[in-house]
């Protein structure tokens, strides 16, 4: 296959989309599962089902930048580098509003005592609430956020020391022990790094395997169809033997690897996937993603009440105020931040001749 030797770095239209979709299976499933929109309980899988894609395609993403980019200079640096800049200064706000201005002068966003803003700060949040103790609505979706970065932490070490068979027995182990480690840790399963990292083992197995194995767009066809019926019915005997709680977060995590697949050869999934609507929540999902469960407590303090009608109309709200702030934002911070980027530069995650036709165009983080 070409090779791309070009370092600037660039994204998949694709994966903008995928990316708004995750937030906004998380946002919806939070609108419907808590008071602040429609209070059904019975929706609380919902979001946790966004989460598991957006662990995927970092995986995805994460691998591939880090086998492409692997024994070249400052091959470390220019990875924390970059991660840092995407992650931390938003992430650093979020921390100081919470803990030094919401918690002092919000009631509504009041948090639980004995919250500690150094188990944030460390990112060991996860491993410090996950045996039963309260964060909060707000601060709970950062527990994915722990993950993700105790992931980051060792992945880019055994990227750069083992061989492919190597990598492919790692991510393999991860997908095995995920379930048996839910089955075992239950109920405290919900934020262990043990329990969560299939879906970004998913991600990176399909990387690596582009890298690798140079698959043609036919063989990930096949591939993509093959994973996501085998996955499909892998949810049916969950269900059909109670043991879908074990099960299911990496059954969905094969069907969304399997989609993420097929848009990489399908130009009719790329153009819909690609859609600027997809795009745009994909690119200021991050803040999206931090801000929505601020907005929402916020906006039933002021808009109580539990008649359809109110409940409709504070959705409405939540959700064009999360926009709102979630684009001030991006234009205004996190944009600034990420053009420091072009100083740690990096090869893109797939080859150039694996991109649709509208698949390489240059701009946001991947």
């Amino acid at each position: 296959m070409e090779k791309m030797d070009r370092t600037e770095h660039r994204h998949l239209p694709q994966i903008d989309g995928l990316r708004g979709i995750a937030v906004l299976i998380v946002i919806l499933g939070h609108l419907a599962m808590y008071d602040f929109g429609l209070g059904l309980e019975a929706a609380a899988p919902l979001a946790p089902t966004g989460v598991d894609l957006f662990f995927v395609l970092s995986g995805f993403l994460i691998t591939g930048i880090l086998w492409r980019n692997r024994g070249s200079e400052r091959y470390y640096l220019n990875f924390y580098a970059r991660r840092a800049l995407r992650i931390l200064p938003l992430y650093g706000l979020f921390i100081v509003f919470m803990f030094a201005v919401a918690d002092r002068w919000l009631p509504a966003l009041a948090l639980p005592p004995g919250t500690h803003w150094q188990v944030y700060a460390l990112f060991i949040q996860n491993f410090w609430y996950g045996h039963g103790g309260e964060m909060g609505l707000a601060l709970g979706v950062t527990w994915s956020l722990a993950i993700e970065e105790q992931f980051y932490l060792g992945w880019p070490l055994g990227i750069s020391r083992l061989s492919v068979r190597g990598a492919w027995a790692v991510l393999a182990a991860a997908i095995v022990v995920a379930p048996i480690s839910r089955w075992f840790l239950a109920p405290h399963d919900y934020m262990n790094p043990l329990c969560r990292f299939d879906a970004i083992a998913m991600g990176s197995m399909l990387a690596l395997w582009i890298a690798t194995g140079n698959p043609g767009r036919r063989e990930l066809r096949r591939a993509a169809l093959l994973l996501i019926v085998l996955a499909s019915c892998g949810e049916a005997v969950g269900i059909l033997t109670g043991t879908r709680h074990y099960l299911h977060v990496t059954m969905m995590s094969a069907i969304f690897t399997g989609i993420l697949t097929l848009s990489l050869e399908s130009e009719a999934l790329c153009r819909a996937l690609s859609h600027r609507a997809l795009r745009y929540t994909g690119r200021i999902s991050y803040c999206l993603y931090l801000c929505h469960i601020i907005v929402s407590l916020l906006v039933l303090s002021l808009f109580p009440g539990t008649a359809l009608s109110a409940r409709l109309g504070r959705i409405l709200v939540i959700l064009g105020a999360s926009y709102g702030v979630a684009t001030l934002s991006w234009y205004l911070f996190e944009i600034r931040i990420l053009n420091m980027k072009r100083y740690f530069e990096l090869k893109a995650p797939v080859p150039q001749s694996l991109l649709t036709a509208e698949g390489l165009v240059a701009g946001a983080d991947q």
